[in-house]
């Protein structure tokens, strides 16, 4: 995970990703499957939090109420109030409506350009007018142009 963490790696690659054994025995579909598993694994995805659209920061108040309620702590923002406890921030409550016609999934990643392309080989392609990025020009910030569920997709930089 470290390796893949470096904004220069692309891809890894090794004897470690295949047995001899499955090799010897042809066996394609395992050396498949595993291959699959390690480029899944490159990308580092987790879950991060999740946004609720609010029409308003007024709009949005009872959500927050109820999540401190609920024991979560707030940090209120310019756009939205982040809810989380010890362990993290796992809900935003937007202050207005923004992407996603509920709202959007944040998903941690090692690299968010790396992901873009990957994710590009399952149909998704990257909402070019949110990318944002760091002082190296590497994308620190990103969102799909595809929703799932109603929910846009957020990619951050882990």
């Amino acid at each position: 995970a470290s390796y893949a963490k470096l904004d220069n790696v692309v891809a890894v690659g090794g004897s470690w990703m295949v047995k001899a054994e499955l090799i010897d025995a042809e066996d394609w579909q395992a050396i498949t499957d595993l291959s699959k598993a390690a480029v899944l694994a490159l990308q580092g995805l987790e879950f991060a939090h999740m946004g609720i659209n609010c029409d308003s920061e007024e709009a949005a108040q009872p959500a927050i109420e109820g999540f401190e309620a609920l024991g979560l702590t707030k940090k209120v923002g310019n756009s939205s109030t982040m809810m989380g406890t010890t362990t993290g921030t796992p809900i935003e409550v937007m202050h207005k409506n923004y992407l996603g016609e509920k709202g959007h999934i944040g998903f941690k990643c090692y690299n968010v350009g790396r992901t873009i392309a990957y994710l590009s080989k399952f149909g998704f392609t990257v909402k070019e007018d949110t990318v944002a990025r760091d002082a190296k020009g590497n994308i620190k910030v990103a969102y799909l142009e595809q929703e799932l569920g109603g929910f846009a997709i957020h990619l951050v930089k882990a």
